[in-house]
C-alpha cells in the first residue's frame, strides 16, 4: 500500500506570500522603500525647513542709524524755519520816495517814518528824536508808537484840518498846547499831512500879516 500524501492547504497563497517577502527583502537591502510616497519637486532657492520662531531680525547698523538721525534733524530744522520764523519789516531803500518824503523818528534803537507835515509839535527836549538819515532797525508806525508812548503821541485830527481849515487847526493846536510829548497828526489811526491854511482875504492879509504857518520845516 502506498503511503498517503498530505495535501497542503492554501499552497498557492503560500507561494505568493513567499514571493512578496522576497521582494521586500530585496528592497530593504538596497535602501529603497517599497511603499514610498512620491515628493513633489521644490523650486530652487526655496527653503523646505519650517520657520524658526526664535530667529532674530535684521540688525540696523550704526551708519544707518546716523543717516536716519541726520534726516530727522534736517526735517525738524526745515519745519522750525517755516513755522517759527517771525516776519521782519523790510527796511525801505534810502533812494525810495518813502524816506525822501517823510520825517524820520528815532528812539535810539529803532526808527519809523511819518509824512512830512504830520508833526504837530516838537518840544525842544525831543528834537534829537528827528534824524536826517535812518538809524537802527526800521519798524512800522503802530509798533514804534507803542514802544515810545512816554515821549510820543498820536493826535486824531478832523479831515477839515488836514485839508487846510484854519478854524479846525486853531482848535486842535489849542488842545495840544499843554501836551509835553512829540505829537503826530493822525486820521483814523494813520499819520496824515496837515496842509497850510488858506490865507484869509482881509486887511491883515493885504498888509502882510497873515495867519501863522503850520508844519514849518523842523530845525535839525
Amino acid at each position: 500500500m502506498k503511503p498517503r500524501q498530505r495535501k497542503v492547504i492554501g499552497g498557492k497563497f503560500s507561494a505568493w506570500h513567499a514571493a512578496l517577502l522576497a521582494v521586500a527583502a530585496v528592497g530593504q537591502g538596497s535602501g529603497v522603500a517599497v511603499a514610498q510616497v512620491p515628493v513633489p519637486p521644490v523650486a530652487p532657492g526655496v527653503s523646505t525647513s519650517p520657520p524658526n520662531p526664535t530667529q532674530a531680525r535684521d540688525v540696523v547698523t550704526e551708519d544707518e542709524l546716523k543717516k536716519l538721525a541726520q534726516q530727522g534733524n534736517t526735517l525738524s530744522a526745515m519745519l522750525a524755519k517755516s513755522t517759527t520764523q517771525a516776519p521782519v519789516a523790510a527796511r525801505p531803500s534810502m533812494e525810495s520816495s518813502l524816506y525822501r518824503k517823510s520825517v524820520i523818528l528815532y528812539d535810539g534803537e529803532k526808527h519809523t517814518v511819518v509824512p512830512i507835515g504830520s508833526v504837530l509839535q516838537l518840544p525842544p527836549g525831543y528834537r534829537n528824536r528827528v534824524v536826517e538819515k535812518p538809524v537802527g532797525v526800521f519798524t512800522f508806525w503802530p509798533a514804534f508808537l507803542e514802544r515810545n508812548a512816554a515821549w510820543l503821541g498820536a493826535w486824531e485830527v478832523p479831515l477839515r484840518m488836514a485839508e487846510g481849515d484854519a478854524e479846525a487847526a486853531k482848535k486842535v493846536l489849542t488842545a495840544t498846547a499843554k501836551d509835553p510829548r512829540v505829537l503826530v497828526a493822525v486820521y483814523r489811526g494813520g499819520p496824515i499831512t496837515i496842509l497850510e491854511p488858506v490865507p484869509e482875504t482881509s486887511s491883515k492879509t493885504k498888509s502882510g500879516s497873515g495867519a501863522p504857518e503850520l508844519n514849518q520845516e523842523t530845525k535839525r
